[in-house]
Order: C-alpha cells, then structure tokens, then sequence
C-alpha cells in the first residue's frame, strides 16, 4: 500500500528515497520499514542500497578489493556504518518496530577498528553520537549532483521500457563497463533531476522518442543490431503478465491459495505463494536484490507447460 501511494501521487524519486532511508516505527503503519525487514543486518543494507539505488555491485568489496573496480573494504564497511544502532523489537501480531538505539558500530574485518559511516566518493562523517546518520546518507542519495542515482534509476526505466539497458547488466554500472551511449544516459539523468526526480516525466520522455516507436520489424541493416535502439527489442511477457493474459483469453482465473477468487498475479506481492506457471515462466524468488533473478529465457518447460 505504502508503495502504491507513493507511484499514485508521482512521489519525486529523491523524496521516496529520502522516506525509505530514514523509515523507523511499526512495519504495520509505515510499510516504509520492511526495507529493514528485509534486509536486517548492515552487511546485507549495504549490498541492497549499493545495488539497487546506486547501480554499484559492493558485494564483493564484502571481502576483498573489487577485481574490477575501485571500491575497497572501506568502501562497503563505510557505507554499511549508516545501519549499525537501528534495532527492531517485536510486538503483537507480527508486528516489527523498528528504531534508533543509543549505541551500535561496524568493525573493519581486517584492523578491527571501529569503521565511522562514508558515502560512496565522499568524506568520513566525524562524529555520529546523538544524529541518525541514515539522515546523512538521505541527504546524499537525493542531492541532485550524486554521481550514482540519477544514472542507476535512468538506466532501470530505461531497460524496463526498451528491453535492454543502456548499461547491461542494469546493477552492474562501472567504469570498465560503460554504456552503449553514454551522452543519452547522462541527458537522460539530467533531464530527470532538472524536473525534480519526476518519474513520469522520465517515462514520458523516452515513450514519446523516436527510439521508443520503432518497429521491431529488423531491415538487412539493423537485423543484428543488439545494444543499439535500431529498432524495437522484443521481450516475452513477465510471467504474473502472461498468466493474466492467459486468463483473459481463457475467461478462466487463476486461484491463488489462500487469497480471494479474481485476484491476478500482477497483484501478488508475496513470491512464495505456489504456482507452477509463474515458477515455469521465470518469477523472481527475490532472494537477493540481482535483476538476474528474473529469467526470460525459453525453455522445453515452458512449452510442455
């Protein structure tokens, strides 16, 4: 519901990652804390903020300099410095509160001492005793000159809506990976700031552009054409998408255990509910914040399904 709020309104992208952040209280007002809820520790915060808000694969930094990259131990440990004092306790009924705790730090494996939050490219904060230093990390991620934001979440529409990223694999932008057309990606993130983090504005932009409406008919210049925007990609159906078709052109719904008759998969938010097209087609676990978890290649299964 939170999140269905937030696309209804066109909530700015630097405002729902400002409210995401910082989110404290009860999972069951604030749907804003089962970010935490999901990711409970600092390590596993560090690898999901990195992937998914700022296209940076920090994973492996976990343990040891990137192989292909700048990012070292200090890199991740600084960054997952922003999550140590917030703690949860339980209460009735599920329920989780989540808040801020006097006291909580990050070790550096390897010396041992106590690591003080830092930014991706930025300095080592001070001092953090009475602040939320998430409010630190906020105030970064939705500054309109960060060099990760603004590029990740261009990107990921961009592939949503094209079929392929500019930058493939989409949470994987790095110098020894650029784009296939840098100068579009950064007008495009400029173009998207300037308008204040306005997603529709965003989607718009590249709907209406002359890249968007091509046929995907390829001609005998463009037919190998992968990573260009020569002409439109063609893409399968989602798995919740093509079983909503299915059952449209079936005029026969799908039951979901547990849930009401008429409810469709695109309304699904819990990945575990059982079904076997949805798993045969390709549904995400969502085990871990990789877009590769989502399959859209055919298989034997799919067929025989």
């Amino acid at each position: 519901q939170w999140l269905r709020r937030s696309f209804e309104r066109n909530q700015p992208y630097d405002e729902f990652l400002r409210e995401l952040v910082t989110a404290q209280g009860s999972n069951h007002s604030n749907g804003a804390v089962n970010f935490f809820r999901a990711f409970d520790n600092p390590n596993e915060l560090t690898v999901a903020v990195s992937q998914v808000f700022l296209g940076v694969r920090l994973d492996c930094a976990k343990c040891h300099h990137h192989p292909y990259e700048k990012w070292s131990q200090d890199d991740f440990y600084g960054l997952a410095a922003f999550f140590p004092r917030l703690k949860n306790k339980k209460g009735s009924g599920g329920e989780l509160r989540f808040f801020l705790a006097d006291q909580g730090d990050v070790k550096h494996p390897q010396t041992k001492e106590i690591v003080l939050p830092r930014v991706l490219l930025g300095e080592t904060l001070s001092t953090v005793v009475e602040a939320d230093a998430r409010q630190h990390l906020a105030d970064w991620l939705a500054e309109p000159k960060n060099p990760f934001v603004a590029r990740a979440l261009v990107n990921r529409v961009w592939a949503h809506l094209m079929g392929r990223g500019l930058v493939e694999p989409i949470d994987d932008m790095r110098d020894t990976n650029p784009a296939t057309n840098e100068r579009l990606l950064d007008e495009l993130a400029r173009e998207f700031v300037a308008h204040d983090f306005d997603l529709r504005h965003l989607m718009r932009t590249i709907t209406l552009s002359r890249a968007y409406g091509l046929s995907s008919r390829p001609n005998v210049d463009n037919v190998r054409d992968t990573q260009n925007y020569s002409r439109a990609a063609r893409k399968r159906l989602d798995a919740e998408v093509l079983l909503d078709a299915v059952c449209d052109v079936t005029e026969e719904p799908e039951q979901f255990a547990g849930l009401l008759p008429g409810v469709r998969a695109v309304q699904l938010w819990d990945n575990r509910l059982p079904s076997a097209f949805l798993d045969t087609f390709g549904r995400p676990q969502r085990k871990t914040v990789c877009q590769c978890e989502r399959l859209s290649d055919s298989t034997l299964s799919q067929v025989l399904h």
